[in-house]
């Protein structure tokens, strides 16, 4: 069944088209009907007369390929990855009559109220990824600035904080006053050190520690240094001399007045009107910090652009200049008759006619078909392949009547227990990656033999007899079948086949 996931909040319900897991269940289950492209290359097939593209998922994969490969720079780029993804589809399965490329069209109305849910979706997702990217920029641009140095407080504006407190009256009052007794006994143990500092001085001959009512040391009787506020430069060469010094130590220069401050000169008047000052406006440590992360955040590299997936919708300009341009260069390539295209002819099915590509693809499928069984063929001989991502071919490949197709996909799974390799390289284009082919016809075979086996010796010769009965109405009851069952009437009533 479809997954719905819900967008919260605006009621938007996404639906998952497709069948999940359909191919992964095929390839675990009937390993028989998976053709390597290497194996299919060197094996010699039998020719294949048609083959049939539906070219959303090499639109897709050449326009905004997943990693590690890069998006195309420009449109010309994109064109000519479709053209040459195609090519190596025509030299893997080499048709010989018929080359069908379908592109989705508009779809039916169910179809397209989904599309725009979807659509919206990518938009939102877009713009998410765009502000995460501006936020990873950002918080990238804060590792390269230092941070900025803590604002200067003092023990009274500490203690006024705390004193607000931050918590209610639940219990945070206590907590706040044993705070603020703490900063109180902190202070006064650092203004008792400071004194207790202040009442003893150092000898500077032999460091014994003096009481502060000595004048020379106790130990070597060197006079008491003079307090350290007290000292002067000499203005000749600048040695701090002590206080009591009348000389300059070094140079024996004489001491000499103190030097006046230095004056700031105060700029001129400006007229009114003139401008502001020359003066910058201080600024706080936060907003130097807060513009210098924005400065290198714009000095990062700028994250590409993206591309919008939902450009490739019918009716956009850019897939109305795609589909002339891939019309105009499959022209091109079938009047230079290269190897590939020498005897081909060649369908195209824009995004301007309604309908989704596989199905316009199964749509001519059905009527080449249904010729072929008008003639009185019973399955067209012709061998067919259809190249599709989505798993819903498989399904739609087992609906033909054609003896042998095939459905060509990227081999985008893990390999299998059995298979594995070791790792190497991905392909160095997205028209070089490698494919599988999926034999629908030992794929029926395999679900006939496994789930419809001990029906079919018997249900072939039964057939016949339904139909009679439920031509007739006999009162006689056919024979059960595997969905057709046979009921009793009431009395004086033909009995009836129920299907």
């Amino acid at each position: 069944p479809p997954v719905t996931r819900t967008l919260a909040g605006l009621g938007l319900h996404f639906l998952s088209m497709g069948v999940p897991g359909l191919f992964s269940w095929v390839r675990r289950q009937f390993p028989e009907a998976i053709i390597p492209e290497e194996v299919w290359s060197k094996s010699s097939p039998a020719p294949v007369s048609s083959l049939f593209v539906d070219l959303n998922h090499i639109l897709h994969a050449c326009t905004h390929p997943e990693y590690p490969y890069e998006e195309p720079s420009s449109r010309d780029a994109m064109l000519e990855a479709i053209l040459l993804y195609t090519e190596a589809l025509l030299a893997l399965v080499q048709p010989t009559d018929l080359l069908f490329i379908a592109v989705d069209g508009p779809p039916p109305r169910a179809k397209m109220n989904q599309q725009r849910s979807r659509r919206f979706l990518a938009a939102m997702e877009a713009a998410d990824r765009k502000r995460m990217q501006e936020q990873a920029r950002t918080a990238l641009a804060s590792l390269l600035v230092p941070p900025a140095e803590p604002k200067a407080r003092t023990a009274t504006a500490v203690r006024a904080e705390l004193s607000r407190g931050v918590w209610g009256a639940g219990g945070g009052g206590s907590v706040i006053a044993a705070a603020a007794a703490a900063a109180a006994a902190a202070a006064g143990a650092a203004a008792a050190d400071k004194a207790a500092a202040a009442s003893v001085w150092s000898c500077p001959a032999c460091t014994l520690v003096n009481p502060a009512a000595r004048a020379s040391c106790d130990a070597c009787g060197g006079a008491r240094p003079a307090p350290a506020g007290e000292e002067w430069m000499c203005a000749a060469c600048t040695l701090i001399n002590a206080a009591a010094s009348k000389a300059c130590d070094a140079c024996g220069s004489p001491r000499g007045p103190a030097a006046p401050p230095p004056q700031r000169l105060a700029p001129p008047p400006q007229a009114a009107g003139a401008g502001s000052s020359l003066k910058p406006p201080a600024r706080s440590p936060e907003v130097a910090r807060s513009s210098a992360v924005a400065q290198a955040a714009a000095a990062l590299p700028a994250a590409p652009e993206a591309f919008d997936s939902n450009l490739l919708t019918p009716g956009t300009e850019l897939m109305a200049w795609m589909c002339a341009s891939i019309e105009a260069a499959l022209r091109e390539r079938l009047a230079g008759g290269g190897p590939l295209w020498r005897g081909l002819a060649v369908l195209f099915s824009s995004a301007s006619e309604p309908g989704e590509g596989e199905h316009k693809l199964m749509h001519y499928v059905r009527l080449q078909t249904a010729a072929g069984l008008s003639a009185g063929e019973t399955a067209s001989p012709e061998r067919m392949a259809i190249f599709g991502q989505d798993a819903d071919l498989l399904l739609l490949g087992l609906l033909t009547h054609r003896a042998e197709v095939f459905v060509v996909r990227e081999a985008s799974l893990p390999p299998l227990a059995g298979e594995l390799e070791p790792p190497a390289l991905p392909p160095a284009t997205v028209w070089s990656k490698p494919l599988h082919l999926v034999d629908v016809s030992a794929l029926r075979r395999g679900l006939q033999a496994r789930y419809f086996g001990p029906l079919f010796p018997s249900l072939r010769r039964r057939r016949g007899e339904g139909r009679a009965a439920c031509a007739q109405g006999s009162r006689g009851a056919p024979g059960e079948l595997p969905s057709l069952e046979g009921e009793e009437g009431e009395e004086g009533e033909g009995g009836s086949a129920a299907v």
